[in-house]
């Protein structure tokens, strides 16, 4: 996250949805991005990392895809995309 000093930064994230699991939390923000917080065990974060995270982190912007779904299961989260060519 950005140095709160610094306030040419920040700016506020609105939240769109908020999805939780059995102990991993996503936020899809309007911005098109994902924040991901919790545990980590099995991977359910998706940043290629196995360690609890106690602070929301982004995954990552999807800059060519715009995001329907965010979704969080015991041991899993997805993030459905809008598929562009399905007429």
């Amino acid at each position: 996250m950005q140095d709160p000093e610094d306030e040419s930064k920040t700016r506020a994230l609105n939240i769109s949805s908020v999805k939780c699991g059995t102990s991993h939390c996503l936020a899809k923000l309007d911005i098109n991005a994902v924040l991901i917080w919790g545990a980590n065990e099995q991977g359910q974060l998706g940043n290629k990392k196995r360690s609890y995270s106690d602070y929301p982190v982004f995954l990552r912007t999807f800059e060519n895809d715009m995001i329907r779904n965010i979704s969080a299961g015991y041991s899993n989260s997805g993030v459905t995309l809008v598929d562009k060519d399905l007429k």
